[in-house]
């Protein structure tokens, strides 16, 4: 179910970042496309979390947490963009899904003897086979020896994006019942319906001030229109993504992010190639889904 969810989750990102390609074919900015995703993301989100369960308690612990998990969302598609302006985009991606792997890692390595978590040689193996598929996919050439401004703006895009699925994750441990926490009476505050709307809300208003200090200008029709439609499209995927990190297994959640970067990427690849022509690397992908397979077999 986990695993289903985040495919959907995929493909939900997928449409939006087709929204975000229409708009900048307009001669629209990124800045503003995100404005109204984000924004609309929050209030999709706000619908289907707290609202949709009438779920009116917030806290402070669930709050903070929101906050820095939506401020690390936020700089992570800042510096996104400004890599993509400063170097290749296909390998630019790739970096920044690469971070995908790293949460599983990171909890292994730093607290896996104590919540009894810890990878095969299976999961290493796949998660080395996803590694690899996505930066076959993304490597094309262009890179240039040089290009300094873009190896800073990628790889904090990458440490950036990383943080976002760490907290994420460490949210849904903490809130679930993956690791007893008979010992943390206040863990329960973490399952808070808030923590969805509340990261997206940072994230809106983070980039809300951003484009209104360095554009200042009022945005074109077909930014809000693709922007709006964007948004509502990203808060189903940003539902599914949270959804499947809370009803996932403490093993499942070592390829669950993966799973959503690949089905990203392909979803991407299909209406890149059939609406654009672009030429997708198909065998990296089928390598990305390979390590899936690989990773399973240790479960």
């Amino acid at each position: 179910m986990a695993f289903t969810a985040m495919i959907i989750s995929g493909l939900f990102g997928a449409l939006s970042n087709l929204c975000m390609r229409l708009s900048m074919e307009k001669h629209g900015t990124a800045k503003a496309f995100f404005v109204f995703q984000l924004t609309f993301t929050f209030l999709v989100t706000l619908i289907l979390c707290p609202l949709r369960k009438q779920s009116y308690d917030w806290n402070a612990p669930v709050l903070i947490l929101a906050l820095i998990t939506g401020c690390s969302l936020g700089l992570m598609k800042v510096m996104l963009g400004k890599a993509l302006q400063k170097g290749p985009p296909g390998l630019t991606f790739a970096t920044v899904n690469a971070a995908s792997v790293m949460p599983a890692l990171i909890i292994v390595f730093s607290v896996g003897a104590l919540i009894d978590y810890h990878l095969s040689s299976f999961d290493f193996l796949g998660l080395f086979f996803v590694l690899a598929g996505l930066f076959w996919a993304g490597w094309d050439g262009s890179y240039k020896r040089g290009t300094g401004h873009w190896i800073l703006f990628t790889t904090s895009a990458f440490a950036f994006n990383v943080m976002y699925m760490f907290f994420t994750e460490v949210r849904a441990i903490i809130s679930g019942d993956k690791i007893s926490l008979a010992g943390i009476p206040q863990a329960n505050l973490m399952a808070s319906e808030w923590f969805v709307p509340m990261v997206f809300a940072a994230a809106a208003g983070m980039h809300t001030v951003m484009f209104f200090k360095r554009e200042r200008r009022i945005p074109h029709t077909w930014e809000v229109s693709w922007g709006v439609i964007g948004g509502i499209f990203n808060g189903l995927c940003a539902f599914l993504f949270v959804s499947a990190t809370e009803i996932a297994s403490l093993q499942e959640s070592t390829v669950i992010f993966p799973i959503f970067s690949i089905s990203l990427i392909i979803f991407c690849n299909i209406w890149g190639q059939s609406l654009y022509q672009e030429k997708v690397n198909w065998p990296a992908n089928l390598l990305c889904i390979f390590g899936i397979y690989v990773t399973s077999l240790g479960k």
